[in-house]
């Protein structure tokens, strides 16, 4: 050993192990500089007792304030510019010092990060045969959970590199004696790759066709480790998030491929699978892959390339959806990898065909000349089937169902749609895990009504299961799941159904010669089951308490928008001329401490009118307005097997919350005017019920919101 390296040797073994004590060792590199390249030899050992030291934590801060971490990433800088001309022994020793020392050291990640040259060296040595070995994992030590060194590498040309490292013949021929990658380089390889494509840079720095190489690398049948596998499905689904990705799978027709990955990977780890955690892992993947192919789906392109009539894929989506439902007696669910399949596929076909089903023109196909329906309700009337089956293929039913000719279609008794929202009623009544399957099919059952005097009629037909108490209508059902449910959002889906069917009563009653094909009732007989004239019909007498509630809440005004608008329709008899016939009014009277605080005043909504006051908030204040409509039209939605529970898909009301600035005390705009209604109504038809003093009241609100409507 000669003396200069005696010297390093002796400086980094004594103590204290500060920058100071270094001084001797910057002064020994500063020598052997100048003797390079002719001693390159005693330069590589230099660095590496250097190197040996940043083992040890407590020498990594020091050796980077000292300086020795700026020689040798300077030195690794000169030897990759001279390519194959470079000291390999030099650059391997210099990048375990940058390695070692940046490991858990932001400081000196910092100090790499910050150089003029950045991190070009390393991620240059990455892809050479002789230093990979070294140079990954230093990429792995500097970049890992910190910013600015993934900034810098980014920038550099990071992922260009990763990307020639996962094309490498033996990147999953791991243990062949012929290749240089070992698994623990693969999975830094991996592991880096994972942590770079959270960020929109990276993602912005690929060329799009990076992501087919993913999918290649997917469906490898050499790719038998669950981990390696895990982290190439992370990179996959996050860069489907982004829209250059998603683009790119479509116009290649790589959707296709994303499918044979989901369908593969329930085949490919038949071990692993005995395994509770791995069971947990591989449940996670999936979903983040029937996730992605959601995002794809929805993007505008991909109806363009994948057409509606003639696309095969399409087709193909359609026939999983009519996978014959699992035999009774049947081993379980949890233990039956093709049923698990099947339930996957579906899911994804009902996410795709879903998000496919987001035009009037669409619906109107895929209902009248595909009758995808049929399908789609039989999997929501199966009993036993997974949840996010059941969701997605509701949600895809719901944006069916907009189109005004489709409700009567999906409607139809021969359909079964009926009897599959009875199911899904009694499945919650029961108390079913999955809350957000009942809101869904609430949020379905709505739509199917409203606009729809037919579906209407037949939410107030008699349920196929009678509790004994009277006569149980489909109605009584509905507002039984009601009563058992605590979810606000999941209430107010239902209260909303019952508006929708006094509408639609209402819109029959003008037109009373209308012929309705498929239907039990009369009008009057429709009539009379929602008044509850002779109290047999079970749950609804509540309908007015219910509806009285919508009023009485401030935190969407939209939804009092609608309890106004209906508790107007009550009072008034749905419309009927005379004013002897006061039953709904009864009704609406009944309620008036839900309502009379709000048309009053006494209660104070001036923090409600500040939206219909505000230019910003325009899109809201027609958002009111048209809720009240009986035509309003409703948007599709985009199909996912997501289940939040936040019941944001079609309670749009919650988004509509005003800032607080009170103003006026008394209801504006079309709000008054239903209120009007209301209380005339209540007025007119039981005069000679009311006691004096409760006409006097009302007699003074109606002259104090006719002067509302004038000014």
């Amino acid at each position: 050993m000669t003396a200069t390296l005696k010297t390093i040797k002796s400086a980094l073994s004594g103590s204290p192990k500060a920058a100071e004590s270094l001084s001797p060792v910057k002064d020994c590199f500063t020598a052997l500089l100048c003797q390079f390249p002719v001693d390159t030899a005693q330069l590589a050992e230099a660095l590496k007792e250097c190197a040996d030291a940043g083992r040890d934590e407590e020498w990594r801060v020091p050796l980077g304030e000292s300086g020795i971490l700026e020689i040798a990433a300077g030195l690794l800088d000169k030897e990759i510019e001279k390519e194959e001309k470079g000291d390999v022994e030099v650059m391997r020793q210099a990048l375990r010092v940058c390695g070692n020392l940046c490991a858990e050291k932001d400081v000196n990640r910092e100090r790499m990060s910050s150089r003029p040259n950045g991190l070009k060296s390393i991620i240059e040595a990455v892809i050479r045969d002789e230093l990979l070995v070294f140079a990954i994992p230093v990429l792995y030590n500097i970049c890992l959970d910190y910013e600015a060194a993934q900034k810098q590498a980014i920038k550099d040309g990071v992922g260009e590199a990763l990307l020639t490292l996962l094309s490498r013949a033996d990147v999953l021929d791991i243990g062949n004696d012929e290749g240089v990658l070992t698994y623990s380089l693969v999975e830094h390889i991996f592991n880096i790759a994972e942590s770079l494509v959270t960020r929109d840079d990276f993602k912005e720095s690929l060329d799009p066709s990076a992501i087919n190489l993913l999918l290649k690398l997917a469906l490898n049948p050499q790719l038998i480790d669950l981990d390696l596998y895990t982290y190439l499905l992370n990179i996959i689904t996050a860069l489907l998030g982004h829209n250059i990705f998603q683009t790119h799978v479509i116009h290649t027709n790589k959707v296709e491929l994303l499918l044979s990955i989901l369908e593969d990977s329930y085949s490919r780890f038949r071990e692993e699978e005995k395994d509770q955690d791995s069971v947990r892992i591989l449940t996670q993947l999936r979903k983040l892959l029937i996730i992605g192919l959601s995002d794809v789906s929805g993007n505008v392109e991909f109806t363009k390339q994948y057409p509606l009539d003639t696309s095969p894929l399409l087709k193909k989506l359609h026939s999983w959806l009519s996978a014959p439902p699992r035999a009774s007696g049947a081993k379980k669910a949890e233990d039956d990898p093709s049923y698990l399949l099947s339930e996957a596929l579906q899911t994804s076909a009902c996410i795709i065909l879903g998000n496919v089903a987001t035009s009037d023109a669409a619906c109107l196909v895929l209902v009248n000349s595909q009758s995808i329906h049929v399908p789609l309700i039989a999997i929501m009337g199966q009993k036993g089937k997974d949840y996010g089956t059941v969701f997605s293929a509701v949600g895809m039913l719901r944006n069916l169902v907009l189109p005004g000719k489709n409700k009567v279609v999906i409607g139809a008794p021969r359909t079964g749609i009926w009897a599959a929202l009875e199911s899904r009623w009694e499945h919650a009544l029961e108390g079913g895990v999955e809350r957000q399957v009942p809101y869904a099919v609430s949020g379905l059952g709505r739509l199917l009504v409203k606009g729809c005097v037919e579906n209407a009629v037949r939410m107030l037909e008699d349920a196929r299961s009678q509790d004994g108490e009277g006569v149980t209508t489909r109605l009584s059902v509905l507002l039984r799941v009601h009563d058992k449910m605590d979810e606000v959002p999941m209430k107010t889906e239902i209260t909303r159904t019952i508006c929708e069917v006094l509408k639609c009563v209402a819109v029959w009653k003008k037109q009373p010669e209308k012929r309705l094909e498929g239907v039990k009732l009369s009008l009057k007989e429709a009539e009379e089951r929602i008044l509850n004239k002779d109290g047999k019909y079970v749950r609804h007498g509540r309908i007015g308490k219910l509806i009285g509630s919508m009023v009485a809440q401030d935190k969407w005004p939209p939804i009092r928008s609608e309890g106004l608008f209906a508790l107007g329709l009550l009072a008034a008899g749905f419309g009927a001329s005379g004013a002897s016939e006061g039953d709904g009014a009864r009704l609406a009277w009944a309620v008036k401490e839900e309502w009379w605080p709000i048309v009053s005043g006494e209660k104070d909504t001036g923090k409600d009118e500040e939206r219909e006051e505000k230019e910003e908030n325009k899109e809201n204040r027609k958002e009111q307005d048209e809720k009240k409509n009986e035509g309003d039209k409703e948007e599709s939605g985009k199909v996912t097997a997501e289940m939040n529970g936040s019941g944001e898909a079609d309670n749009k009301a919650q988004e509509l919350e005003p800032k607080p600035k009170p103003k006026s005390s008394l209801l504006q705009g079309k709000d008054a005017a239903n209120a009007l209604v209301l209380v005339a109504e209540v007025r007119r038809r039981l005069d000679g019920e009311l006691l004096p003093e409760e006409r006097s009241q009302l007699d003074g609100l109606i002259d104090r919101l006719k002067t509302i409507m004038v000014t």
